[in-house]
């Protein structure tokens, strides 16, 4: 193993029974992760093709469309912690005009977003239904259908995950969407938040994938401008900058950073 091997960043995989002895890697450090496209409006594409880059060993690119949505932004949020992210915090606008700024910690968003076992049994009466939380195949799915309202959309995904033979009028789907939520608090999450000036208490939901997305995409860029850095001073290729370990591509950044000072 390379000494740049032995020292990457690394953090186990939250709990999942087959990703068992998978790892993610921190971001920002590969020739792989500047094909990652992370400035489309593909997202369960881009956060498929960051968790394929990111994970040691390396599994199929199926494995990663049939993880559960939330799971994957608990991978998400593994990310983030290697690249040194340690809270995410959000802004906000109560009703009555006042500013919010709502704060959680990694450790905390992850404790809490442990998810129920799937599927998630939903109580219609004296019928019990299991529905499974969604994957990303099944977002991409969803975005790829044409459906005439919300109402419409909402069987189809509630078609998709429950077991058949359930009937679904509206009270039925927002229970479904209930249920998921509490089961899977990753994929929304709520949060309450009281407004300072007036009071009010409202819920607001915090876009942890956009969050981390983001923050991966400054990571590239600055991977990018380092190799840009490199290759217009010593002529090296893409390949030869970042086959260097991380430690030496800094130290010769900072050796031309302090010959134009």
């Amino acid at each position: 193993m390379s000494r740049s091997a032995a020292m990457e960043e690394t953090a186990p995989y939250p709990p999942l029974p087959e990703a068992r002895g998978l790892r993610l890697r921190r971001f920002g450090t590969r020739l792989e992760d500047l094909e990652v496209d992370l400035s489309g409006e593909d997202r369960p594409r881009a956060i498929t093709d960051v968790l394929v880059a990111c994970t040691v060993p390396g599994r199929d690119a199926g494995f990663y469309w049939d993880l559960p949505v939330g799971k994957r932004v608990e991978c998400l949020l593994v990310l983030a912690a290697l690249d040194g992210a340690g809270e995410i915090g959000a802004g906000f606008r109560c009703e009555c005009g006042q500013s919010l700024e709502i704060t959680l910690t990694l450790d905390e968003l992850l404790a809490a977003g442990r998810a129920a076992p799937d599927p998630v049994a939903l109580t219609e009466g004296v019928a019990m239904h299991r529905v499974r939380r969604p994957s990303a195949r099944d977002q991409a799915a969803w975005a790829a259908g044409e459906y005439a309202d919300e109402e419409e959309m909402g069987r189809a995904i509630a078609v998709r995950l429950a077991e058949p033979g359930a009937e679904w009028d509206v009270a039925a789907l927002h229970r479904m969407e209930g249920a998921l939520d509490a089961a899977d608090p990753l994929v929304r999450a709520a949060v309450e938040a009281a407004c300072p000036d007036c009071g009010r208490t409202s819920e607001h939901e915090m876009d942890l994938a956009g969050f981390v997305l983001a923050r991966l995409a400054r990571a590239q860029d600055a991977l990018l401008e380092t190799v840009h850095l490199l290759a217009s001073r010593y002529h090296w290729s893409e390949a030869e900058i970042l086959a260097l370990p991380a430690w030496r591509r800094s130290r010769y950044v900072a050796l031309l950073e302090r010959e134009t000072r």
